[in-house]
């Protein structure tokens, strides 16, 4: 059964619609170690009409980060190796344009995201479809 948090404060890696609206071009950065599911989130994502980049950990979604790339959204593993979602999301929000960027926790131990510097929304695995499709399309895609 898929969980999701209460949603997220402004400015505390929430957004609106609209603000997704003004960041059309903006693509959605699944970060995720497991290539199956990677690929699985990808093609869901690609489906509400957004462009995907992804990273197998977090430091390497840390690293296209700080080198330039702008997400309307981030999709996050919290078990992951080199650089777990916790860190991930600790080094985000030291941040502060990095810290506001929307955040989801795709994770099968949602007990974990307790420990996460920032209140973010979780999905718990195996993911639920629908609940996945209209959490990205709350916050990035422009299929409509």
């Amino acid at each position: 059964m898929a969980t999701t948090t209460s949603p997220a404060k402004p400015g505390n890696g929430s957004a609106t619609r609209d603000h997704a609206r003004e960041d059309q071009d903006r693509p959605v950065l699944i970060v995720e170690d497991d290539e199956a599911t990677r690929e699985m989130l990808r093609y869901l994502v690609q489906s509400t009409g957004c462009s995907v980049v992804t990273a197998a950990n977090g430091l390497e979604a840390l690293e296209q980060l700080r080198t330039g790339l702008t997400p309307s959204l981030i999709l996050l593993d919290l078990m992951m190796p080199v650089m777990d979602g916790c860190a991930f999301d600790h080094e985000l929000a030291r941040d502060l344009q990095l810290s506001s960027i929307p955040t989801i926790v795709v994770t099968a131990f949602p007990e974990r995201a307790t420990g996460l510097a920032r209140h973010l929304d979780v999905v718990q695995k195996p993911v639920d479809i629908d609940q996945i499709l209209a959490l990205v399309r709350q916050y990035a895609a422009y299929d409509e």
